[in-house]
């Protein structure tokens, strides 16, 4: 099962239907709860198998969910989130979704202004996109790790990263 935790007052209609939109598009068989958490009080809710998703990307809910505890400001539940939904990923064998996951962490990280984390987690997703010769992610760990690096510095290394990544997407 995937669990999607929240704060309650994260269910507005409009993120409630965020929330169909993402799960629609990963169908599988994998059941889905919500859990609304406030001070002092949780509740679980399992959605209906209409919203049962495919099991990697149960995975990458946390990560989802993350991304949008970010857009809404909770940072430590933003991170707290995103290292739960790379835990789970890292645990099973490399593969796109976990480089793909890697990608997004270096870009929220970029975007808090943590560059060390970022670079981190993109040359992570770099080096295991190169070993799967996946190209889509491979080009989003170049730009990626490129924006990291060029936050904090103006160096050779990253124009070439964003150069070869513009040769990829051209091929």
């Amino acid at each position: 099962e995937a669990e999607v935790s929240s704060p309650a007052e994260w269910s507005t209609s409009a993120k409630v239907e965020e929330l169909k939109s993402v799960l629609a598009s990963h169908p599988g068989s994998t059941e889905v709860h919500v859990r609304l958490s406030q001070p002092g009080r949780s509740v679980l809710m399992k959605l209906e198998d209409s919203y049962r998703v495919n099991a990697t990307e149960a995975l990458n809910l946390r990560l989802i969910a993350g991304a949008q505890w970010s857009d809404d400001g909770d940072r430590a539940a933003a991170e707290e989130s995103i290292d739960e939904s790379l835990r789970l990923l890292e645990a099973l064998p490399p593969g796109v979704d976990l480089a793909k996951s890697l990608c997004v962490c270096a870009s929220l990280r970029s975007g808090w202004s943590d560059y060390a984390g970022a670079a981190d987690a993109s040359s992570r997703a770099l080096a295991l996109a190169e070993t799967l010769h996946d190209k889509p992610t491979l080009i989003e760990a170049l730009c990626v790790a490129a924006t990291a690096r060029l936050c904090t510095s103006n160096d050779e290394p990253a124009k070439a990263q964003l150069e070869r990544a513009l040769s990829l997407a051209i091929e």
